[in-house]
């Protein structure tokens, strides 16, 4: 989080959920966000192998953005910062056997997802040629 502080920080389009839990995260350490925004986080892992800004990136998005090598990667100490996503429907919903069947789809998935990768916690990525 030191490190962080320091940190010119690339961060999400306003209206992405993402930007919000990471511009809190922001806030709290004292890091300056980038004049620039990025639209999504391939752009994120573009800007950052370019050597532009220090942005953070979900741990779900590193294996697609970083297939090719060229970021650094920089995980969070424990106690890293992480997110809560929920599906909630109303108890009387006609279509709550489904929204039941997708809920046990997403569980399930999760912890398929989280037993083959040890962490599944926000990174921050740099390029190679310029770590932080």
């Amino acid at each position: 989080m030191d490190e962080l502080a320091a940190a010119k920080v690339l961060l999400l389009v306003n209206g992405h959920g993402f930007r919000d839990q990471a511009l809190a995260l922001c806030q709290r350490v004292g890091a300056d966000e980038a004049s620039v925004r990025a639209t999504s986080p391939s752009t994120l892992g573009q800007r950052a192998a370019g050597g532009d800004s220090v942005p953070l990136l979900p741990a779900l998005a590193v294996p697609i953005e970083n297939r090719s090598g060229a970021l650094s990667l920089r995980r969070f100490a424990p106690r890293a910062p992480h997110r809560t996503l929920a599906l909630a429907f109303r108890r009387g919903s006609p279509i709550g056997s489904a929204l039941q069947r997708l809920a046990a789809t997403l569980r399930d998935a999760y912890q398929r997802a989280t037993a083959a990768r040890p962490s599944r916690q926000l990174q921050a990525v740099t390029s190679a040629a310029t770590m932080y």
